[in-house]
């Protein structure tokens, strides 16, 4: 008997305890590239209307336009690093096997998005900053 009710005990707890690995961040709507840091080529910045833009619906999947095809889809996730710190990562998971998923560390600042990973080769950027769009 005593045994059923440390059961029913740890089950009331589990079941009333709030989820906390949802973020309150959101980056959906339409985003432009405006610089890539590092790789081969350094730093570059792009010019407002360079036509390089994510799409992120609310409905968890997005879009990456280019000005020329193939535009990748997929679905993507955000995961708060930390509950309750400012620490997230945003998982990109394409449609297509001819893109491998990723993961970046994601920081909103204002209208910017700045997805970052640390170094891994040298043509390789480490982070690409894209400002909303209106």
């Amino acid at each position: 008997m005593k045994f059923l009710a440390k059961i029913l005990i740890v089950l009331i707890l589990i079941s009333s305890c709030k989820k906390t690995n949802q973020p309150n961040l959101s980056v959906a709507g339409n985003w432009e590239l405006r610089e890539v840091i590092g790789g081969f080529d350094g730093d570059i910045k792009y010019a407002a209307g360079n036509g390089n833009i994510i799409q992120f619906s609310p409905d968890m999947t997005f879009k990456m336009i280019y000005p020329t095809p193939p535009d990748p889809t997929g679905k993507y996730q955000i995961i708060n690093v930390f509950p309750g710190t400012n620490k997230y990562l945003l998982h990109l998971d394409f449609d297509s096997a001819s893109y491998a998923d990723i993961t970046d560390s994601l920081k909103i600042e204002g209208n910017l998005l700045t997805l970052s990973t640390p170094p891994r080769c040298c043509d390789i950027p480490y982070a690409t900053v894209y400002a909303k769009l209106p």
